[in-house]
Order: structure tokens, then C-alpha cells, then sequence
């Protein structure tokens, strides 16, 4: 590692001192490992040391292993890594987008509504054209709002005939 270090050391003064050196002129003072002193060195030659030595040697296997095994092998990750994280955040979704009921009231068609109401006997025998009320709270209080044309009178219309017909009373 301490000759890797040195040696882009070394390239970068080639970069920048060619512009402003003779390439013979740029050398390079170092701390030997092999002699065990301080040496200083041409930085042409230093490199040709460096890449036909032990350690430019080393230098190129790791190379190798990048470019061939671990490029494919973090290529291989990544894709796999991508899938995981589509298919997860794909049920994450919709998961939240099914809306599981808690509480409350359901919205159902007047059709199902009255087959359930026919079906647990609570269907009441006045109603509002196919919806028909739960038996028992015809005495309760019906609120009928909206704006003008929506068919408020027309509602109250079909209502007081069913009511008068059982002999009940309404308050309007």
C-alpha cells in the first residue's frame, strides 16, 4: 500500500511537471523499504521499478480481479438488490392502498342493501324509491338536505303517501 500511495504520487508530479519540468528533471525522495533508507530516484525509473517489481506484480492481479470478477459480481449485487427493492416497495404500495375497513359504516347498493335487510327481517315497509328504511326507525328523524333541483320535494312526495297509508304522523 505505502508504494501504491507513492507511486500515484509519482504520476501526479509527471502530470503536472511535465508542463513546467523536463521529464528527466522530476524525481521523487522516498523512503525504501527493501534497502531500508532513504532514496531518491528519477521518477521515470521509480515507475519502471514500481510496475516490474513485486509490487506493480500485485498491483496488476488486483486490477484484474476489479475489472473481471468484482465488477461482475457488484454488477450481479446491484441487480439483485434492485429486484428486492422493487418487489418489496411494490407490495409496500399496495399495501397501502388496499384499505382495510376498522370501523364504520360500509357503502353498499340499495340492492344489497334491501337483500340484507329482507334477509335479517328489519326491513321496514317504507322506503325511498329501491332504498328501504330499517324497520323501527321509521320514527326517527330523517334529515333530507341538498341544493336546489337535487330532489328534495320529490322525496317528501313519495314519503307522505307511504306514511299516510300506515296512519302514522309527520311533522314537516
Amino acid at each position: 500500500m505505502y508504494y501504491f500511495v507513492i507511486e500515484r504520487y509519482v504520476q501526479l508530479k509527471l502530470a503536472i511537471g511535465e508542463h513546467f519540468y523536463d521529464i528527466d528533471q522530476i524525481g521523487i525522495k522516498f523512503y525504501s523499504l527493501r534497502f531500508k533508507k532513504w532514496m531518491h530516484l528519477n521518477a521515470e525509473d521509480f515507475l519502471h521499478e514500481f510496475y516490474t517489481g513485486q509490487h506493480g506484480f500485485k498491483i496488476q492481479q488486483l486490477w484484474e480481479f476489479l475489472i473481471n470478477s468484482a465488477l461482475l459480481e457488484g454488477l450481479i449485487v446491484f441487480a439483485i438488490g434492485v429486484i428486492i427493492s422493487i418487489v418489496f416497495f411494490t407490495a409496500q404500495g399496495k399495501k397501502t392502498i388496499i384499505k382495510a375497513k376498522i370501523r364504520g359504516a360500509d357503502f353498499v347498493r340499495s340492492r344489497n342493501l334491501a337483500k340484507m335487510l329482507k334477509s335479517a327481517k328489519k326491513a321496514s315497509k317504507i322506503c325511498f324509491g329501491d332504498l328501504l328504511l330499517v324497520k323501527n326507525s321509521e320514527r326517527l328523524h330523517i334529515l333530507i338536505t341538498g341544493t336546489t333541483g337535487t330532489g328534495k320535494t320529490n322525496m317528501l312526495n313519495e314519503l307522505l303517501p307511504q306514511i299516510r297509508l300506515h296512519k302514522d304522523r309527520a311533522i314537516m
